[in-house]
């Protein structure tokens, strides 16, 4: 099986992979009674996917619901469709010998030009020629899938193909004011999502609360037009936002956004702060952060989460760290505070200390 391989392949062995994984699909192309196809854009780029049916089409395209769009030529296009839905297996690699990484990644054929993972948790396999720029996903089950996977399709394909336009999907809130971007940094749990979603009942513009996308010259690109939320944050956004055959085991609701917030969902932004939310202390403050640490903290926490994130992920957010200031931001109870005092770090001077 896929978890039991170890042993490194010669790269033409996963070009040999990704040319049999093309071929299924176009299998399953030829052969789709029920496909759709739509255009999405994706950090102000245009990508095309095409599903094989509709419950594929809505797993994925429900959370891109606020940036559809027609017309101009794709940069990117991703095929999506469910071995059980086709009745087509899915492709096995060429070997029995590699070995399945932590976020997913196929080792011994995870190249430079093709890319492979499989999400063991949602029985995905995700590959991907940079060179074409087409990625295409397989689910074993799409009712199977878990609210984060609803909540924030297509992680590994736009984890791999957008570097190749100069923009890297990471792991970061972000929230709009007067044109103007401040991203959310901070592991899993600091309470990006919470801030987030209080600013955006706030009337503050949203990017997202999890996953945004940014390039080296300090633009933020919202991705997904959902949220997650814990037990203790359901009062933050009205409850009929929640998308109930989303929810997750673990216990987060899953929301989707559009329509309910359609005029404050924002497509991209330029991005005026880098902030650490960081709830080690009660007290409302906000103090100078050095760049440096917030663009190492935004790797790692990215690296964690994305398939193949890597050194090129650093190399391309390093750039970020030194055209935007960064900040430590220690939420207080009161959110309208808290959020006028996050505007401050978008407007006045990166020198001055607020406490």
């Amino acid at each position: 099986g896929l978890s039991e391989m170890s042993q490194p392949l010669q790269q033409e062995q996963g070009q040999q992979y990704y040319e049999l994984i093309a071929a299924t699909t176009r299998q399953v192309v030829q052969d789709a009674a029920a496909s759709m196809s739509s255009s999405i854009l994706v950090a102000g780029l245009i990508l095309h996917l095409w599903s094989s049916d509709e419950a594929v089409n809505h797993a994925i395209s429900d959370a891109f619901a606020h940036s559809s769009s027609t017309g101009a030529m794709p940069a990117m296009t991703v095929y999506a469709w469910s071995s059980r839905t086709s009745g087509v297996p899915m492709p096995a690699p060429p070997t029995d010998n590699v070995d399945v990484a932590l976020r997913g990644e196929l080792l011994a054929i995870d190249g430079s030009r093709y890319r492979f993972a499989y999400l063991t948790h949602a029985r995905m396999l995700l590959a991907a020629d940079l060179e074409a720029r087409v990625a295409h996903v397989i689910v074993d089950d799409v009712a199977a899938l878990r609210g984060f996977d609803r909540a924030s399709p297509l992680r590994g394909p736009l984890g791999w193909l957008l570097p190749v336009f100069g923009r890297f999907l990471v792991h970061a809130g972000g929230l709009v004011s007067e044109d103007h971007a401040v991203m959310l940094l901070g592991r899993s749990g600091a309470g990006k999502s919470t801030l987030a979603l209080q600013g955006l009942t706030h009337g503050w513009d949203y990017l997202g609360d999890d996953l945004i996308a940014v390039d080296g010259q300090g633009c933020a690109y919202g991705v997904y037009g959902t949220a997650k939320t814990i037990a203790s944050d359901t009062l933050i956004v009205p409850s009929h936002t929640q998308a109930e055959s989303w929810q997750d085991p673990g216990g987060k609701r899953v929301h989707q956004l559009w329509p309910h917030y359609a005029s404050q969902m924002c497509a991209q932004a330029h991005l005026r702060a880098l902030v650490l939310v960081d709830r080690s202390s009660d007290s409302l403050a906000l103090r100078p952060l050095s760049p440096s640490i917030a663009v190492s903290i935004l790797a790692a926490t990215t690296h964690s989460l994305i398939p193949g994130a890597g050194v090129e992920l650093l190399h391309g957010l390093s750039q970020l760290g030194s055209v935007v200031p960064a900040w430590r931001l220690c939420p207080g109870p009161d959110p309208k505070q808290t959020l006028d005092v996050l505007a401050t770090a978008m407007g006045k001077p990166y020198e001055t200390p607020i406490a």
